[in-house]
C-alpha cells in the first residue's frame, strides 16, 4: 500500500497500521483511514481492529503529510500518545509512529519523541 498517492492529481492523507510479529517482522500493512489534503480522522478502533485480526504483537502507526513536510504536528503527537495508551490496554506495543512526505520520513522513536518499547 502506498501512503502517498494521487487521485486526480490531488493528494490526500492516509493512515495505516503495520502489524508486527513477536520479532518485529512485518505481518501486513492495512489502510485504516483516508482523509482530505487537510486532515484525516483516526480512531484507535480502526487502527487496532486489523492488528487484532492478524494477531499482531506490535504495530507501527503511519500516515502521510501531503504538504511534503514530515514534521509532526501537535495533533500527530497527541495521536501517538492515544495509540500507545490503547495498545498498552490491548497488549499490542506501538513501536513507532512514522510520518511520510516527499520521499522523506519522520520517526518519533528516532527523534526521541517516543521511547523505544523494550520488553
Amino acid at each position: 500500500m502506498e501512503l502517498v498517492c494521487a487521485e486526480t492529481d490531488a493528494e490526500y492523507l492516509k493512515a495505516a497500521s503495520i502489524g508486527l510479529d513477536i520479532r518485529n517482522g512485518m505481518l501486513d500493512i492495512v489502510e485504516v483511514a483516508r482523509g482530505t489534503v487537510h486532515g484525516v480522522e483516526v480512531h484507535p478502533r480502526e487502527v487496532f481492529r486489523p492488528l487484532i485480526r492478524m494477531a499482531a504483537a506490535g504495530a507501527v502507526v503511519a500516515h502521510n503529510h501531503p504538504s511534503g513536510d514530515p514534521t509532526p504536528s501537535t495533533d500527530d503527537l497527541l495521536l501517538t500518545t492515544r495509540m500507545v495508551n490503547a495498545g498498552d490496554i490491548m497488549g499490542i506495543d506501538v513501536v513507532d509512529h512514522l510520518i511520510l512526505a516527499d520521499q522523506r520520513y519522520f520517526s518519533l522513536v528516532e527523534s526521541g519523541r517516543l521511547a523505544p518499547r523494550i520488553e
